[in-house]
């Protein structure tokens, strides 16, 4: 499977719409303003023209040091193509956009039960710093 990686700059209202389809992804509408701001990060894994999954994340400047972070919000990728290198293509490509914006590090939060998650984070390098983190969330109205 040859899987390519392209990064959307621009909002592309069907592909988008696919992908949260294929994800299983709830959209009341789609925000154009998140491709005008090169610090969103929008990646699609192809394999061949058919996306075979996606992550979307940001960039966050951060008071304490001059280098930003990369904040890996989501990830997807879609069934028939788990387990098959896609995952790691995707936030290889995540790795060298963080390279060159000379960010610090990457970080990614995920539940406890998400094994595959936690595999995947693991299997390309990344550390559970602490046992002990918990997210709380509050919803604004």
């Amino acid at each position: 499977m040859d899987v390519t990686i392209s990064r959307i700059e621009e909002l592309k209202t069907d592909l988008i719409k696919d992908l949260c389809i294929k994800a299983e992804m709830k959209i009341d509408k789609i925000n154009g303003k998140f491709f005008n701001d090169e610090k969103n990060i929008f990646l699609v894994a192809f394999d061949e023209k058919s996306p075979c999954g996606f992550l979307y994340g940001y960039l966050l400047e951060c008071f304490q040091t001059e280098r930003p972070y990369m904040f890996l919000y989501s990830i997807d990728v879609f069934d028939g193509y788990k387990r098959r290198g896609v995952g790691e293509k995707l936030i290889e490509e995540l790795k060298d956009i963080a390279i060159k914006y000379k960010c610090s590090e990457i970080f990614v939060l995920t539940n406890d039960s998400n094994n595959a998650a936690k595999g995947l984070y693991e299997k390309i390098g990344a550390v559970r710093e602490n046992m002990d983190d918990v997210m709380y969330v509050y919803n604004i109205e």
